[in-house]
């Protein structure tokens, strides 16, 4: 079976749009599911919500921090339930943020805008979507609409 690629979906999203629509963002969560994206190619919803605090690795001595992703889409394959990435700089200082304001005993970095993904233990059913358009709409770029998932439901 070969898989059928839609081309016009191939868009690249520059950095000043994604700026944009972070700076559109309403808090430090909905910047770092933006952030986490664009900057760490997370996939949107399955890989952002599960990411968990005992999967980001600080190492300061080094500087070379890294972020070991779970990814339930690929978890049949072998070996590739997980990778492990480089944290870019994009992503730190926001990291830095969410782990402050991060409430006691959160489990996962995205620990706001997950309702359903924590109801039922299934991200599928998050709405990353939705709110994301108003964001985008003030970037008035609509490449941006690209890297939100178009499958999402209502929170």
């Amino acid at each position: 079976m070969t898989a059928v690629v839609d081309e016009r979906r191939n868009v690249y999203v520059p950095r000043d749009v994604v700026y944009a629509a972070m700076e559109a963002a309403p808090d430090i969560y909905w910047k770092l599911i933006i952030a986490l994206s664009r900057f760490g190619g997370l996939r949107n919803p399955s890989e952002v919500l599960s990411l968990k605090w005992e999967n980001i690795h600080w190492d300061w001595e080094q500087g070379k921090h890294r972020i070991l992703v779970i990814s339930p889409k690929t978890e049949r394959h072998p070996n590739g339930s997980q990778r492990l990435i480089p944290m870019f700089k994009e992503l730190i200082p926001l990291l830095q943020v969410a782990l402050q304001e991060r409430p006691e005993g959160a489990v996962h970095v995205i620990s706001k805008h997950r309702s359903k993904a924590d109801v039922s233990d299934n991200w599928a059913d998050s709405n990353l979507r939705e709110p994301n358009v108003g964001y985008i709409k003030t970037c008035k770029n609509r490449s941006m609409a690209k890297v939100i998932p178009r499958n999402a439901s209502k929170l």
